[in-house]
């Protein structure tokens, strides 16, 4: 539209611009700091922030005016100045309050950035165009940060303390100096950062009715995300008017109810009933169309304000007092704004005409950061008011109706809003041309939803919804496709919007018409596919992850007894145990003599094997399995709980082992003459029988859980091999018994075979020798899926779905189990089961390095907990990391519709595209977390979500111990079915090694390997970023060194993890133990500090040296050498600085793995330790120092430091130096055992 071409005619149109003049009214404060302060003068005991994240707090509007001062005085010392723009990146909290306070009053602007949800790349690119030098952070979001971008990093909670004395008050803001920037989701490539004024601010938030009645003692609801610009409106309507703003936690409801103002979206606010939250008197609903129905729900309860305004307007510009059954309206323009409704060459249209609503006004923002072109086709002057103010083109289609309101009617570009998130449609097409087979596209939002149109019609809808889920944020992903035989167009060969709009409308009415004067019949496929049995359409799009769910059922003891005390294995091992106490009755009442000892012995031993045989397993599966989807669900939940079995074999156990111990204490005492009428046992009898006593007792201790886990290598071994001899010993006894109790002249033969024992035994041993018979070495095709996983295929036989099998390299020692993945058509491989190998420790790392060609198979594959899913309609899964292994064959063959929610660290890069392909084939609208990109997710809060939304039956997670227990108790005292097996390994306990500067994994193998053996517990050792096989990185500091640590441990699955860390490593592990306490259960730091200090001054020479050999370009190791001893004299040093280097293939020239130069740059950083104040953070778990006495890294000044970071602190000190691994290797191993058996 050409602006600058309107005659004094277009400003004739007196009676139509007058409809869209807001009020004009001086607002009574200039700044939002300025009415903050006012306020916080004026009301300094009146209650401020209420903080619900946690553990409830509060602070006063004095207390945070301090706090808040406290922390400006600091950002200036910093160099803040006004018209600095800040990146801010935080959670919703006190400090993020605080936070934007501050940087206000030194009239800078800050930038929001949600450290818990928003992509690396974002904060990568935000830090890039602020040009403020700092950011402000929390300790919790600390690591989001880049430092490699020049910026100066405040930790909010760390300096925003209380302060005693008063300082000059500091408030530099302005009424046109910048207040925030918000951006937009960026779907077509760059986002756009909106700059947002005080003067827009408080042009809303201090006039009614955008201050929406707040006065002292109102509470106003902060639930949004902060870089939504709604948020802001949460904040600075309270905090500007005296009100109290009440910070919402994971917990919606609380927070909803001690509120009386709630600022949402529609999608948000249709969530909840007005009746179950009386206090809530204002609603304002912005960012998305509302309905009628819940604008009248609402209504009829309070005030209900319906809003309307893009971000480019601050926030809202026209809002609208809804009144139950009106019909609906966004309003007026508030006050000092202005609504144009104008028609393609900027003219004013008539009432009831369609136009372009253009808006103006104090709420008109200065445009786009960086971004002068997009901002000059946007804004322009505005004509009318001629005060050499900007109108912004909204890009909405609307028209004035009589009553003065505007009814919109979408949008004339292809920007728009689903579900409150910015979506700009050409990147939503551009994205589909992109999709494989796809010639042409499109998309419109219709109806609220996005739909999408391709060509030529037979380009394949999975793979093109496929691709739609790699390349677009959920929210963007179409939820209709239309393939088409081709796209109408206009006369001007642009595609025909209307027509398309058209043809989507009439498929989805109920009679089918013919479009006339069109080439083209299209046949809608909406996101609801049959093949992957998933049949809520892109499920994310009608959803809210982060929605509340409710309260636990029951109190907290009860909840206790019945969901932890009273579970299924305790009630099957309780429940062997009071037949076995009944017997024990009836032994005594019925004065039954020894051989009925002996007979409930063998009849509970039986017992005990049977369970774990691999037919009587898969019998018992089948059978509970089988019953009807029709059946009630509480019987159905019963029978999936068959999981369980194992409390029948460890209560029949334990009881055979109390009944031989009873037995032989019995013979024993009989034998001694004690007992009268009673027949003796032969020495021999008893000999055997007290030592078979033995090795049960010790089988039954070494399997107590907390032993097993801790010692699981041990406990594998000694159960084996135990439990053959103690078979032995059994039919040794046996025989024995029954020879002492034949009457004389009868034959042993015949004794035997008239003894029960005797046949018990016979049931028990081929019981446990079963799997043997079909001990076999079977070929396998490996495929390898990345670096972390290998899929290896099978054909000698085709497993029930849900099954898992055991692989071994060496059958007489090990043996490891995996699901399995039926293939029982071939499809590129041979008919047969897949299994998929990932990372876990030596031998899966070693099956991917080295992939098999032959391995041991043992029995039959084995049903296991994803057996249950065929009693239910409806489920939904989750996984964590490599547990999507046993899920795939669910996934890949399902057996009723399924969703499926999957948290784990760069998915395609651990499992490799091919895997993440065929689980986005099977289920298109599966939720693939990439925790890398998004954090870690409340598994508990989105798996209810999506169940409920799915309106699945159960849940069944497959992960590590500790969060499979927390998911199946967070769903289960919500009433959600939920199932998950314990994968009884050595993920837990796991210790994880790490190396110093200049080292890697390889250093320590030697130490990694005798810590394992005398432990029983795995032993990883991971490469540090920019060394070894890790990744190149610019970045180089604890904090990011620290993340890596996290990811590897979280990807893993590991839990209740050691860290062992030298030098560099030490620093790490400190680093992450004070960051994440709970992924790390004790730290054992090696000669290294949680101090500042300057390295030695060894190292920035070890890093010239290194350069110079490079440079050299030399072909030996001894030519590397030879530099090296110029500043180097030990040998022992060189050779472990030169074990960086390597000789590529193909090339002549010898070359180092680790990136000088980055190394170079960061050896400052490597001196530093990312956390300062003790008394704000500190690891209360077990740590272990170990320093050298010849070293200087550990001085004698520094141990009260490292004992209020690390309360429960040890010291131990080697006579070494810095190396003292390497130097007395036996004194460290030593140190580590005994504390780590000793942690307390």
């Amino acid at each position: 539209m050409n602006m600058t071409n309107l005659t004094q005619d277009y400003i004739l149109h007196d009676s139509i611009l007058e409809l869209g003049q807001g009020d004009c009214i001086d607002t009574p404060f200039s700044t939002v700091t300025s009415a903050f302060y006012h306020h916080a003068k004026k009301y300094p005991d009146s209650t401020a922030l209420r903080d619900l994240t946690e553990s409830p707090k509060e602070l006063t509007y004095r207390e945070l005016s301090n706090r808040a001062q406290n922390l400006a005085s600091h950002l200036i010392a910093q160099g803040v100045c006004p018209d600095s723009r800040i990146p801010l990146v935080a959670k919703r909290g006190i400090d993020m309050v605080i936070g934007i306070l501050a940087i206000l009053s030194c009239g800078a602007q800050y930038v929001p950035i949600d450290g818990g949800v928003v992509p690396d790349e974002t904060i990568r690119r935000v830090l890039e165009e602020s040009k403020g030098g700092v950011v402000l952070c929390l300790t919790s979001t600390k690591h989001r940060v880049a430092s490699n971008l020049g910026h100066t990093v405040v930790t909010i909670d760390q300096v925003a303390t209380p302060s005693l004395e008063e300082s000059s008050h500091i408030d530099l803001a302005s009424p046109e100096t910048g207040c925030y920037v918000i951006y937009t989701s960026g779907t077509t490539g760059k986002p756009k950062g909106v700059d947002i004024t005080h003067k827009n601010v408080t042009n809303l938030v201090c006039l009614s009715p955008g201050h929406l009645g707040v006065k002292v003692g109102t509470c106003v609801g902060s639930v949004l995300n902060i870089s939504f610009d709604m948020a802001a409106w949460e904040i600075f309507v309270c905090l500007c008017n005296g009100g109290t703003l009440v910070l919402r936690g994971s917990n919606w409801e609380s927070t909803l109810q001690q509120i009386d103002v709630l600022i949402c979206t529609p999608t948000i606010l249709s969530k909840y009933h007005p009746t179950q939250f009386p206090r809530i008197k204002t609603v304002a609903t912005a960012g998305e169309p509302t309905t009628r129905r819940l604008a009248d729900l609402w209504a009829e309860h309070g005030t209900y304000w319906n809003c309307c305004g893009p971000t480019e307007t601050t926030i809202v510009n026209t809002m609208h007092k809804h009144t139950v059954g009106k019909e609906l309206s966004i309003g007026r323009p508030t006050p000092n704004n202005r609504v144009y409704v104008l028609d393609g060459e900027g003219k004013p249209t008539p009432m009831g005409t369609v136009g372009v609503m253009w808006a103006g006004g104090l709420g008109v923002s200065r445009g786009y950061i960086g971004l002068e072109d997009k901002t000059a086709e946007r804004y322009k002057p505005d004509p009318f008011s001629r005060d050499g103010s900007l109108i912004y083109n909204t890009g909405d289609l609307g028209r004035w109706l009589p009553d003065g309101s505007i009814e919109i009617l979408g949008r004339v570009d292809d920007q728009v809003k689903v579900k409150g998130f910015r979506v700009e449609l050409d990147g939503v097409t551009a994205s589909l041309v992109s999709a494989p087979g796809v010639s042409q596209a499109a998309a419109l939002l219709i109806d609220g939803e996005i739909h999408g149109f391709t060509t030529p019609r037979n380009c394949d809808v999975t793979t093109t919804i496929k691709h739609m889920h790699q390349h677009q944020p959920y929210y963007a992903v179409p939820t209709h496709l239309h393939p088409l035989d081709e796209l109408p167009s206009t006369p001007n060969g642009k595609v025909d919007k209307n027509k398309l709009k058209a043809l989507a409308l009439a498929e989805q009415s109920t009679t089918t018409q013919a479009c006339e004067n069109e080439k083209v019949q299209e046949a809608r496929v909406e996101l609801k596919f049959q093949p992957s049995m998933s049949t809520l359409a892109t499920l994310t799009d009608k959803l809210d992850l982060e929605r509340g769910i409710p309260d636990k059922a029951m109190g907290r003891p009860l909840r206790g007894l019945r969901r932890r005390v009273f579970i299924v294995y305790r009630t099957l091992f309780s429940l062997i145990g009071l037949l076995n106490l009944a017997a024990l009755i009836c032994v005594i009442a019925l004065h039954l003599d020894s051989e009925w000892l002996g007979i409930i012995t063998a009849i509970n031993l039986a017992v005990a094997v049977l369970v774990r045989q691999d037919t009587v397993i898969n019998i018992l599966y089948t059978v509970f399995c089988s019953m009807p989807k029709s059946f009630p669900l509480w019987a159905r939940v019963r029978c999936a709980k068959i999981y369980h079995l194992g409390g029948l074999h460890s209560g029949a156990g334990v009881c055979a082992t109390a009944w031989l111990v009873i037995s032989t204490v019995r013979g024993t005492i009989c034998n001694a003459g004690f007992c009268k009428g009673h027949a003796t046992v032969s020495l021999a009898t008893q000999v055997v029988s007290w030592i078979l006593c033995g090795l049960l007792c010790s089988m039954v201790a070494t399997a107590w859980p907390s032993f097993r886990k801790q010692y699981h290598n041990f406990f594998e071994r000694f159960h084996r091999f135990a439990g053959w001899t103690s078979l032995g010993l059994f039919w040794a006894r046996t025989i024995l018994a029954i020879n002492d109790s034949r009457p004389q002249g009868q034959d042993l033969s015949l004794a035997a075979v008239k003894s029960p024992d005797f046949w018990l035994l016979i049931v028990a041993t081929l019981s446990i020798a079963s799997s043997w018979f079909f001990l076999r070495k079977v070929p396998v095709e490996a495929e390898v899926l990345s670096d972390h996983a290998v899929r290896l295929h099978f054909d000698y036989t085709v497993p029930v779905n849900g099954s898992f099998t055991r692989l071994s390299r060496r059958p007489l020692i090990e043996w490891h189990s995996f699901a399995t993945i039926p293939n029982p058509e071939a499809n590129g491989h041979a008919k047969g089961y897949s299994l998929v190998v990932s990372n876990a420790g030596d031998w899966t790392r070693s099956c991917i390095k080295n992939p098999p060609s032959k391995i041991w198979v043992r029995g039959v594959p084995t049903c296991g907990v994803m057996r249950i899913a065929t009693l239910f309609n409806r489920v939904v899964i989750i996984a964590t990391g490599s547990g999507i292994g046993p899920l795939l064959g669910h996934i890949v063959k399902q057996s009723c519709p399924t969703q499926l929610i999957w948290s784990t660290t760069r998915p395609e890069n651990t499992f490799g595209k091919e895997l993440v392909s065929q689980v986005r084939d099977a289920i298109p609208d599966a939720i693939i977390w990439d925790t890398k990109a998004q954090g870690r997710p409340d598994l508990v809060r989105m798996g209810y979500n999506v169940a409920k939304n799915f309106d699945a039956e159960a849940v069944i997670i497959i992960a590590n111990e500790k969060i499979t227990k927390k998911v199946v108790y967070g769903l289960e005292t919500r009433g959600m079915p939920a199932f998950g097996a314990i994968w009884d390994n050595k993920k837990n306990s796991p210790i994880l090694f790490l190396h110093g500067l200049f080292g890697s994994k390889k250093n320590n193998r030697a130490i990694s390997k005798a810590l394992a053996r005398d432990l029983g517990r795995y032993v990883y050792a991971l490469d540090l970023r920019n060394h070894g096989e890790s990744p190149h990185d610019t970045r180089h500091d604890y904090s990011a060194m620290a993340q890596d640590v996290a990811e590897f441990i979280e990807g893993h699955g590991l839990k209740d993890t050691t860290l062992i860390g030298h030098s560099m490593g030490a620093k790490t592990s400190m680093a992450l133990a004070l960051r994440s306490p709970d992924l790390v259960s004790d730290i054992v730091a090696v000669d290294n500090a949680p101090v500042d200090v300057s390295l030695s001054r060894d190292f920035p020479k070890y890093v010239r040296a290194m350069k110079k050999i490079q440079e050299a370009g030399v072909t030996r190791q001894s030519e590397a050498d030879k530099i090296l001893s110029e500043v180097e004299e030990s040998l022992p040093i060189r050779q472990f600085l030169l074990g960086n280097m390597y000789l590529p293939e193909g090339e002549k020239v010898r070359k180092f793995r680790i990136p000088l130069h980055t190394l170079g740059k960061a050896l400052d950083n490597l001196g530093d330790f990312p956390y300062k104040n003790p008394s704000e953070i500190r690891f209360e778990k077990p740590a272990l120092f170990v320093r050298g006495t010849q070293s200087k890294y550990v001085p004698d000044d520094v141990l009260p430091l490292i004992g209020q970071f690390f309360p429960k602190f040890r010291l131990v000190d080697v006579d070494a130096g810095h190396w003292l691994i390497s130097e007395q290797p036996e004194a460290f191993r030593q140190a580590v055992v005994e504390f780590l058996q000793k942690p307390e």
